[in-house]
């Protein structure tokens, strides 16, 4: 019967340690996922995304450093060659670029969790002393355990522009792949 107290005792603190374990090693992967959580080779998925005519694939591969996230875009596109692009952001940041005919504003914020972001791009252009705003807010969600990336994007175009509603609100949805 001592014997089995003792056993009792003994296997407390090792239940401790394991505990405490697993809530470090936890805090370290919530932290690994914080600092580089949108790194990976992300598909969209065509079916429950809102896409261009004409699109037949969309390959994203971002690169997440910190606050540094650069993404490489390669779309696929029919009866045409791919299409390939890069762009970055610097989260928490303010951007700015001077365009031949006006300026490009970025400023992007994260969520505290880390887990999504939110850009708002500004272009404000001078047309012949008439100055015109364009603004594009989008949001990118990982989800799914950091399976799914969700970016969802409203544009504000200037007045007189004729859009229609279903292009002013975007959805892509990707999996990592």
């Amino acid at each position: 019967m001592k014997k089995a107290a003792n056993y009792k005792k003994s296997l407390l603190p090792m239940a401790l340690v394991m505990t405490l374990s697993v809530f470090v090693m936890a805090t370290l992967s919530s932290t690994a996922q914080s600092s580089s959580g949108f790194t990976g080779t992300w598909k969209l998925d065509l079916s429950k995304s809102s896409t261009l005519p004409n699109i037949t694939s969309e390959t994203l591969v971002i690169t997440q450093k910190g606050d540094e996230i650069s993404f490489s875009r390669t779309l696929g596109v029919k009866d045409a060659k791919p299409i390939s692009t890069t762009f970055s952001y610097n989260i928490g940041s303010r951007a700015e670029i001077k365009l031949k005919t006006g300026t490009d504003i970025n400023i992007s914020n994260w969520s505290k969790d880390k887990l999504s972001f939110s850009v708002t791009e500004t272009i404000i252009i001078d047309n012949n002393g008439t100055r015109q705003e364009s603004k594009r807010i989008s949001t990118y969600s990982l989800t799914d355990e950091g399976k799914k990336l969700t970016i969802l994007s409203d544009d504000i175009l200037p007045a007189g522009v004729p859009t229609p509603e279903s292009q002013k609100h975007s959805k892509h949805v990707y999996t990592r792949g």
